[in-house]
C-alpha cells in the first residue's frame, strides 16, 4: 500500500478502539483569521455604494479591494468566495453586457420559436 508500518498499527488501533468512526481524521486547527468574521460580516450586510463603490452587489474582486484597502489583507479571489459561502453569504457574479442590442422584432421573433 505504500504506507509505513506505524500509519497501519495507528489505523488498527484506531479500528478496534473506536469501529469505523475511529479511522475518520479529527478535526484539526487553522491558523487565527486574518481578519475577524463578523468585520466581513457587518461589511457584506451593507452596500458597496456606501464604501464608494458603484456596484449594487458584492462581487469577489469588489470584495478583494475592499479587504485589501481597509485591512491591508490580500486574499486569494477562490478564498473569497469560500469565506463568504462559509459565513454564509453569496456573491453576485458580473454578467458582460450584450453588444448587439435585438430589435424588439427580433425578440418578439425569437419568442414565437
Amino acid at each position: 500500500m505504500g504506507l509505513s508500518r506505524d500509519t497501519i498499527s495507528r489505523w488498527v488501533k484506531r479500528f478496534n478502539k473506536n469501529g469505523f468512526d475511529g479511522l475518520h481524521d479529527k478535526p484539526r486547527k487553522g491558523g487565527k483569521p486574518k481578519i475577524d468574521p463578523q468585520k466581513i460580516i457587518d461589511i457584506l450586510e451593507k452596500d458597496p455604494r456606501e464604501f464608494g463603490y458603484n456596484i449594487e452587489g458584492w462581487t469577489a474582486k469588489v470584495l478583494h479591494v475592499h479587504l485589501l484597502k481597509a485591512f491591508g489583507v490580500n486574499y486569494h479571489p477562490n478564498y473569497i468566495y469560500q469565506l463568504v459561502r462559509r459565513l454564509g453569504y453569496s456573491l453576485i457574479a458580473p454578467r458582460p453586457e450584450n453588444i448587439k442590442k435585438a430589435s424588439e422584432a427580433e425578440r418578439e421573433a425569437f419568442k414565437k420559436k
